[in-house]
């Protein structure tokens, strides 16, 4: 009876405060929503603690966000913590190894994340003004340092052979969400609701693009379908996608679909991939090279009448071919790598005071304010709000300008070491996962030259980075090395026969 009491006095309170507060969630109160969130966290709390890291797999590309939660966090950098959290209690409770080992990788990301820390430390501190700080940036340096603790999130736990498909699957096609923020604009104003759950910076960027222009950019497909297209080439390999003809036919209209976002970058960065991967997997000197030399020529010359008569959504992504493109399309996309010089010559003299010590990401909110407004009235152009804000469009700027020549070391001593390990892991890992080793090893190639090279945001890519190495190493349980070969017995041709040693004179 006492603990029936007990019960009921915990429960109908609990109850009575849910009630009340369920009238306020109509109204999107955000504290309802925090409170409803906090009773699922604790009842779905057993659950969580089985599976939360399938869980972080899924949500490290999936874009959805915690919007009751002050600074609107993604969903991975929550599942991050708890992640480390349960892999620390493990190594105290249970006394077995919290993490994969992987010393080299763990080594370059805390020197990386140190020189984030020192680089905040030293300009100002990390400023959120949701903590009611005077100066703003700081949530960059949160998604940095959340990037480094997602990688030990992931390998908290090592990833069955078995089931690598599976987790291989809940990394790429998570990012399929993307779509889901086109398809919600499409929708209407009555299911606007869901950007609280799902990204809305797709669906602005298809908004913008028809308010300011002819060109209808669908953001969200591009980066969805894309993703489809690595999970493929993940799991089958370029051999795989030959050999069955659906497959082919598939990717080839992934492709096409991607590009509705109007993106150039989504041919070069899976044309690079590719060539990486038809490389790694030596088919340069198959009979599938000439094949598939043959198959670009005829696609190629099936676009030169077809061009004029694509979308122009479409045409903007091959606008960097010599096709037949809409001239107000191509000097659209012209305009877009104009601005880009524009930001590179700005900055090019205020490159060397940022050597030794960054500018880091901290920005007064005031200027930033009275800039945006200057280009609303034209009083500025459109590159100087993107300097202000620290959108520089290059991957070794946004590295370089915020810490300097000690973060691009960091930064590039991670890339060597991460490298040296999907290679490893891909010469010397287990059959089984040879394929998907093959992919990773290529994805990431791929992503850095494009970091460097095409288009880079090293606070937002960061995850990319730390995310492909921490699924290598918790798919191949470490750094795979070689095999150290057994010592072979001494083989003699002939009878061996031991004779006395003789002395000699002389």
């Amino acid at each position: 009876l006492l603990r029936t009491l007990v019960i009921y006095a915990v429960i109908l309170p609990l109850a009575v405060m849910v009630g009340w507060m369920t009238v306020d969630l109509a109204d999107f109160d955000k504290t309802s929503f925090a409170v409803f969130a906090g009773i699922i966290f604790v009842l779905l709390l057993p659950l969580l603690l089985k599976w939360y890291h399938p869980v972080l797999i899924f949500s490290w590309s999936s874009f959805i966000t915690l919007f009751f939660l002050p600074g609107q966090p993604a969903l991975w950098m929550f599942m991050s913590l708890i992640a480390v959290s349960v892999g620390i209690l493990h190594r105290i409770i249970l006394k077995r190894p919290a993490f994969v080992s992987a010393p080299a990788v763990t080594f370059s990301l805390l020197l990386l994340g140190t020189v984030v820390l020192v680089t905040a430390w030293l300009r100002g501190g990390i400023g959120l003004n949701i903590l009611g700080s005077s100066t703003v940036g700081g949530k960059t340096y949160i998604l940095l340092l959340a990037g480094i603790v997602g990688y030990f999130g992931i390998t908290s736990l090592s990833i069955p052979a078995g089931k690598a498909k599976l987790y291989v699957g809940l990394f790429f096609l998570s990012t399929l969400i993307s779509i889901v923020s086109s398809l919600i604009y499409f929708a209407g104003p009555s299911f606007y609701f869901l950007y609280l759950i799902f990204p809305a910076g797709f669906a602005s960027v298809q908004a913008i693009s028809e308010t300011s222009g002819s060109i209808s950019r669908v953001a969200g497909f591009s980066t969805g379908t894309v993703a489809f297209c690595f999970y493929m080439l993940a799991v089958h390999g370029i051999r795989g996608l030959f050999s069955r003809w659906w497959r082919l036919l598939l990717l080839t209209g992934l492709l096409g679909l991607g590009l509705m976002g109007g993106y150039r970058s989504v041919i070069v960065l899976v044309g690079l991939i590719f060539v990486i991967l038809f490389y790694l997997e030596g088919l340069f000197r198959s009979r599938l090279f000439p094949v598939l030399c043959g198959l670009g020529l005829l696609a190629f010359a099936a676009l030169i009448p077809l061009a004029p008569n694509l979308p122009f959504s479409v045409q903007r992504s091959l606008s960097f071919l010599p096709l037949d493109i809409n001239p107000a399309v191509r000097a659209n996309a012209d305009a877009s790598i104009e601005w880009r010089f524009q930001i590179w010559r700005a900055l090019l003299p205020d490159l060397p005071k940022y050597f030794w010590l960054g500018k880091g990401y901290t920005l007064n909110p005031t200027d930033l304010y009275l800039v945006q407004e200057a280009q609303r009235r034209h009083r500025v152009s459109q590159h100087e709000v993107a300097l202000q804000s620290g959108s520089y469009h290059s991957g070794p700027l946004t590295l370089y300008v915020p810490f300097g020549a000690p973060g691009c070391v960091a930064f590039l001593i991670f890339l060597g070491v991460a490298i040296r390990s999907l290679y490893l892991n891909y010469r010397h890992g287990d059959e089984q996962l040879r394929t998907i080793n093959r992919f990773l090893l290529a994805y990431f190639i791929g992503r850095t030259l494009f970091f460097m090279s095409a288009f880079g945001d090293f606070g937002g890519e960061i995850t990319t980075f730390t995310g492909t190495i921490a699924l290598s190493v918790a798919l191949n349980k470490g750094v795979c090395r070689k095999a150290a070969r057994a010592p072979q017995p001494v083989v003699f041709r002939r009878t061996l026969s031991l004779q006395p040693a003789s002395s000699t004179t002389g």
